[in-house]
């Protein structure tokens, strides 16, 4: 008798725990924050972005890294978003001095800070596609992108 009294007990609020378990995870998945920082499409490519961020002063920042020996010469940054904003104007960028067509020179496996401004922090989560033009040993306008994702957006356009 008594062990037909705990296998009953048992299973009761057994099932009552398995219910409220998936219950409260349906709940966690909704209610939690799925807008991760994450940086996508750079893998295998000679110039990745590594990762990135936005400062307080409204400037996006990105951890550009040449992924292959010999040097690269970076030309051009393009960050687009989803609807249609642009920035793509090299000469904004700062602490960056233009040589030649040329703002950025990175060495074999040499990574480097490129700033652009003009970005926010915002709440919900955009995707913006990077494109990194460059030039290595005699090939021109060679291009590697991706994708960033985060909780940032972008305030003017070119």
């Amino acid at each position: 008798m008594k062990g037909q009294s705990a296998i009953e007990y048992l299973m009761t609020y057994g099932w009552m725990l398995l219910v409220v378990a998936v219950i409260g995870g349906l709940l966690f998945s909704l209610v939690q924050d799925q807008n991760l920082e994450s940086v996508t499409g750079f893998g295998g490519e000679e110039m990745q972005v590594e990762n990135f961020g936005v400062s307080s002063d409204n400037n996006l920042s990105l951890q550009v890294l040449n992924a292959r020996r010999g040097t690269v010469e970076l030309t051009n940054v393009t960050v687009e978003g989803d609807e249609g904003m642009k920035y793509t104007d090299t000469e904004y960028m700062e602490g960056l001095e233009p040589s030649g067509d040329a703002f950025l020179e990175l060495g074999s496996q040499e990574s480097r800070e490129i700033v652009i401004p003009d970005f926010n922090n915002t709440d919900s989560g955009q995707s913006f596609e990077v494109r990194l033009t460059y030039n290595k040993e005699g090939l021109t306008n060679l291009v590697s992108q991706g994708r960033i994702t985060g909780t940032l957006s972008m305030l003017r356009t070119d």
